[in-house]
């Protein structure tokens, strides 16, 4: 399950059973019953959706649902009266396969990428007014793994990091063209078992991989030149680190 907050309202993914729900927040703060539902199941494909999770468009115009079990990613109107969400439409179709997980803007809101996870790749996407278009795949994990968990860029936008679990695990390292919003791929740092989510500290000297199966956070200091990483060896010893998160 994944939990998105935004204005006064609480949106929820839920994986195993591939809807989305909507709740109202109180003036007290308190959370009101449900005020929508959205089964994302596609009627008679027999296609399972798995809905991994939902995020607010830069423009603040509309929410977008990564739905691993459809390959695709839905787009839904972001509204101001009774109703938050409507008319849900197909904003992006992966190729089969693909897995899409999760997706991060650039700080223009003109480029998305998006990690997938049943492939290993991460796909560059142009957005303009709710529209999303390909513009590259590339192969993230050095092969095709069923693990690819999560994506961030560096501060400065000028890198890009997703992090691989099951089969190549480490995080992959890419350089953004400032232009374009292209990659090329530029290294590959290993990390403990089961890297399944990461952040990049607010000054992007460092980053916290939250290693599962080790039961670690490992701690590498990030090259602002280079975009590489060094790992300090001063791992953070916790039981099953699964996310991390700095506060504002």
């Amino acid at each position: 399950c994944n939990v998105m907050l935004y204005g006064g309202y609480v949106v929820t993914s839920n994986y195993n059973g591939g809807d989305i729900s909507v709740f109202p927040i109180k003036e007290d703060g308190s959370v009101a019953p449900e005020s929508q539902y959205f089964d994302m199941h596609r009627e008679g494909s027999g296609v399972v959706s798995h809905i991994h999770c939902c995020q607010m468009t830069p423009d603040h115009q509309y929410m977008l649902a990564n739905d691993l079990g459809n390959d695709c990613i839905w787009r839904f109107q972001v509204n101001d009266g009774k109703e938050f969400l409507s008319n849900p439409v197909l904003a992006y179709q992966a190729p089969k396969g693909t897995g899409p997980r999760h997706l991060v803007f650039n700080s223009k809101g003109n480029v998305a990428y998006l990690i997938g996870e049943l492939d290993g790749t991460v796909t560059v996407l142009g957005y303009s007014n709710g529209t999303l278009q390909e513009l590259q795949r590339i192969q993230a994990s050095k092969t095709r793994t069923l693990g690819s968990a999560d994506i961030h860029l560096s501060p400065d936008g000028r890198f890009l990091y997703a992090s691989h679990r099951l089969t190549d695990e480490g995080i992959s390292v890419f350089a953004v063209d400032k232009k374009s919003g292209l990659l090329t791929k530029i290294g590959f740092q290993p990390t403990a078992a089961h890297p399944r989510n990461f952040a990049i500290t607010p000054n992007g000297q460092f980053m916290l991989v939250a290693c599962r199966d080790s039961h670690v956070i490992q701690v590498f200091k990030i090259n602002k030149k280079t975009g590489m990483m060094v790992d300090t060896k001063q791992d953070i010893k916790v039981g099953k680190p699964v996310c991390v998160q700095f506060a504002n």
